[in-house]
C-alpha cells in the first residue's frame, strides 16, 4: 500500500498531512519513517501533521509501541505536534501515547487546532 503523505518543509518545521480512513500501528511507522527521514535531509527537529481523515485503529500495546518507536528512529529531539481533523479523536488513548512518549523522552503531542499546536511548536504559519 502506498502512502498517502505529503511532506513540506518549511523554515523552521516539517508540515506533512496524511489522508487515511484507517490509521494502523504499520501505516503509522511507514508514515513517521518518512517524516524522519525529511528531518533529518533538512535538519529540523519540529513537526506539525496535518491528520486529514484520521481513524486510528490499535491496541494499547501499539500506542506504546509507537511511542517507544519515536526514539528508535531518532526523534528523541523533535517536537511532533499531531492535528486530527475531528477533535473527537482526542482521547484517553491519546493521552496515553503522549504520557508514555514523554516518559520515554520524546515530545509528541495532540491539538484541536493548528493553531495550539503552532504555538507549542513555537513557528508561523507559512
Amino acid at each position: 500500500m502506498d502512502i498517502q503523505l505529503e511532506i513540506y518543509p518549511r523554515e523552521n518545521y516539517i508540515y506533512a498531512i496524511h489522508n487515511y480512513m484507517q490509521l494502523d500501528f504499520q501505516t503509522a511507522v511507514r508514515i513517521m519513517r518518512e517524516i524522519a527521514l525529511a528531518c533529518q535531509e533538512h535538519q529540523l527537529d519540529k513537526v506539525l501533521i496535518d491528520a486529514q481523515n484520521y481513524i486510528r485503529e490499535g491496541s494499547t500495546l501499539d500506542f506504546y509501541k509507537f511511542s517507544v518507536f519515536l526514539l528508535e528512529i531518532g526523534l528523541a529531539r523533535t517536537k511532533i505536534a499531531v492535528v486530527p481533523d475531528h477533535a473527537s479523536m482526542i482521547n484517553e488513548d491519546t493521552e496515553f501515547m503522549e504520557t508514555v512518549a514523554t516518559n520515554r523522552g520524546a515530545n509528541f503531542r495532540f491539538f484541536s487546532t493548528q493553531e495550539e499546536a503552532r504555538a507549542w511548536l513555537e513557528v508561523d504559519e507559512e
